[in-house]
C-alpha cells in the first residue's frame, strides 16, 4: 500500500466506529494496540478501509459497510478466508492477522492484516514512466498465473460447512445468474427497467462457446490498481488485495478482467480505465471532466 499519509483521508461520521472498543479487542488478540491512529484509506469503497497505527505498528482494517447488507455481499470472512490460504501457501497478499465477526465491536465484522508499503498504479498504468509498463504488466500477468495455478482443494477452499466455492460449471452458473437477475429487475422494478432486447442473443452466444470447465481460485476484480508494487525499478508485484469478488471458478474470467481496457474504447476514459500502457494526452482533465464529453464517449461506446 502507498504512504497512508498520501491516500487517507479523515473517518467520515457515518463510517466512524468506537475506536476504544477495537483497541480492547486488539488488545485481546495480542496485536498490542494502546492509542489507536486511525484513518480511512481513499480507495476501498465497498468494504472501508482503515490505516491504523500505534506503537510504530502499522497495520489495515477492512470491514463491511454499516447499514443493512445484501445477504452475500461485503463478505469480509471470505476475503480473510482467501487470504490467509494464499498467504499460507507462499502466495503474494498482505498477511491477515485476526478475523472479527461479532458486530458488538465496532459495529460490522471486521479483519486485520498487515501494512504492505509500496504503490498503486491506476488501471490503464498511465501514471508510470513509459520504460516501466511492460515490466510491470508482465509481473501482474505472472502473478495471475501464480494463482490460478493454486489447487483449490488443498488450500481447504472447497468442501465442508462453508464452501469457498464450487469445482466445475462456472461459466453455466455465471449464464443461468444474469439470465435470472436481469428478469427479476424487470419483474420488480414496476416498469421502470425495460428488458434487454438483445440479452437472450447474447447468451446463447456465450452458451455456444463455452471454454472447456477448468476450476481454480480466481480473484474475481483482477485489475491493476488491486495490487501492489514494489518501489524498485522496475515494480513488481508485492500483495494482491480487494478479495470480495473472489471465488473458485474459472481463470479465463479474470484475464477477461485485465484485458477489459482493449475492448471498452471512449467508454474506458470514462471510468477511469484507459486503455493499459496508452497514450494519457489524448484526453485532457477538462474533457474527463465535462459530462457533455463524457455522454459523447459513451455513446461511441455504445
Amino acid at each position: 500500500m502507498p504512504d497512508p499519509g498520501q491516500n487517507t483521508v479523515e473517518v467520515e461520521a457515518r463510517l466512524r466506529f468506537d475506536e476504544a472498543s477495537l483497541a480492547r479487542f486488539l488488545r485481546q488478540e495480542g496485536l498490542g494496540f494502546d492509542e489507536l491512529l486511525v484513518r480511512k484509506f481513499g480507495y476501498g469503497q465497498s468494504n472501508p478501509t482503515y490505516f491504523l497505527e500505534a506503537a510504530g505498528q502499522r497495520y489495515v482494517l477492512r470491514k463491511q459497510p454499516p447499514g443493512k447488507v445484501i445477504r452475500g455481499a461485503h463478505a469480509v470472512d471470505r476475503e480473510f478466508r482467501v487470504m490467509k490460504a494464499l498467504g499460507e501457501a507462499g502466495y503474494e497478499v498482505p498477511q491477515v492477522h485476526v478475523l472479527c465477526e461479532d458486530p458488538q465491536v465496532i459495529g460490522t465484522p471486521f479483519y486485520i492484516m498487515s501494512f504492505v508499503q509500496g504503490q498503486i498504479a491506476d488501471n490503464g498504468l498511465l501514471k508510470l514512466p513509459q520504460e516501466q509498463r511492460r515490466p510491470v504488466m508482465s509481473s501482474i500477468v505472472q502473478s495471475l498465473a501464480k494463482l490460478h495455478s493454486y489447487d483449490p482443494e488443498k488450500l481447504g477452499l472447497v468442501g465442508g460447512p462453508k464452501p469457498f466455492g464450487k469445482i466445475g460449471g462456472f461459466y453455466k452458473r455465471q449464464v443461468s445468474t444474469l439470465s435470472r437477475t436481469s428478469e427479476a429487475q424487470v419483474a420488480q422494478s414496476q416498469g421502470q427497467v425495460p428488458p434487454m432486447r438483445r440479452l437472450p442473443e447474447l447468451l446463447r452466444l456465450f452458451e455456444q462457446n463455452m471454454p472447456p470447465d477448468r476450476s481454480c481460485v480466481i480473484h474475481g476484480d483482477w485489475k491493476p490498481d488491486n495490487l501492489i508494487l514494489s518501489l524498485t525499478n522496475p515494480p513488481n508485484v508485492l500483495a494482491v488485495v480487494d478479495w470480495e469478488l473472489s471465488t473458485v471458478g474459472h481463470p479465463m474470467s479474470d484475464l477477461a478482467n485485465l484485458c477489459l481496457p482493449y475492448h471498452l474504447g471512449d467508454f474506458g476514459k470514462v471510468v477511469d480505465y484507459h486503455p493499459l500502457g496508452g497514450d494519457s494526452t489524448d484526453i485532457s482533465e477538462e474533457e474527463a471532466g465535462d459530462p457533455a464529453h463524457q455522454r459523447l464517449n459513451l455513446a461511441k461506446a455504445l
